[in-house]
């Protein structure tokens, strides 16, 4: 396998943009931005992007090929034709199971059993 950058990373990774994006009433769920400057930090060769409002998000996600959290609108969704992986950071993804989403070439993932008593 081809790696990028020295790290492990696969070639294919080169050039990504990853767009981490929550906005939830309990603060304590949304992700700080320290999260956005180590994931940059450790994969140098994605570009991770954390938009702070829905009007960053709709200006980051047209060209995102990766998302990551479980409060992004499913009508911004569809303005991201290059997007190839969802990933839900909650259990619950049952908001993304409409054609809007589903009629759609993107991988879905969730967080499930990441806290689950082994």
């Amino acid at each position: 396998m081809r790696t990028h950058g020295g790290a492990g990373v696969p070639a294919l990774c080169a050039q990504m943009k990853v767009v981490l994006f929550q906005q939830h009433k309990f603060e304590l769920w949304n992700p700080p931005l320290w999260v956005a400057e180590q994931l940059q930090q450790r994969f140098p060769q994605l570009e991770v992007v954390h938009p702070s409002s829905l009007d960053e998000l709709a200006a980051q996600l047209p060209d995102a090929d990766i998302a990551l959290g479980s409060t992004l609108p499913l009508d911004l969704l569809a303005t991201a034709q290059k997007l190839k992986w969802l990933h839900s950071p909650a259990a619950a993804v049952h908001h993304y199971m409409l054609p809007e989403f589903t009629s759609r070439p993107v991988l879905l993932t969730n967080g499930r059993s990441t806290f689950a008593a082994p």
